[in-house]
């Protein structure tokens, strides 16, 4: 292996055991949210249980967002900042870069990620206001709506990054 292949490949390798740390969180997180929206009914009755299932959004979304932050930290060598950072990540992760990677999750996704986006935003920094059922069962349902294409879309990136390694490895 060359000397510029083999710094690559420690560089992929160490971004793909990232990446999967953080993909496990996602499905983590996925797995509670869609026990919590099983039994919907008993939830939306319970303070407590609200509760755990705005925390399980939120915490999904981080770890998704963790997995964007890596990918574009590492390979794009670019991780937007300032008030709008969170929704330029987004748009980053849903567009391919030439030569370089693929799309993290299609664009397609993108309007839905930034409505979830903005419930975390809200939910983070709402401590004074009571959670509202309607909203939270809405937010979990579009969740649910877009959760298996986003876990295709990881998948898919995690099988693109293990590629681009065996690629560098055979260098």
């Amino acid at each position: 292996m060359n000397p510029d292949a083999r710094t690559a490949a420690t560089i992929i390798e160490r971004l793909l055991v990232d990446y999967r740390a953080d993909l496990d969180a996602v499905r983590r997180h996925r797995g509670e949210l869609e026990r919590l929206l099983s039994r919907w009914e008993e939830v939306v009755g319970q303070r407590p249980l609200l509760v755990v299932a705005a925390v399980e959004l939120h915490a999904w979304y981080n770890a998704l967002e963790a997995c964007f932050e890596r990918v574009c930290r590492t390979l794009d060598r670019l991780v937007p900042t300032g008030p709008d950072s969170h929704l330029e990540l987004v748009k980053l992760a849903s567009t391919p870069l030439s030569n370089v990677r693929p799309a993290i999750v299609p664009r397609a996704l993108f309007d839905d990620l930034r409505e979830l986006m903005k419930f975390r935003h809200f939910f983070r920094h709402a401590y004074r206001v009571e959670l509202d059922p309607v909203r939270l069962e809405r937010e979990l349902r579009r969740f649910a709506s877009v959760a298996d294409q986003i876990e295709q879309a990881l998948s898919g990136f995690d099988a693109f990054l293990s590629e681009s390694l065996e690629e560098l490895q055979r260098r």
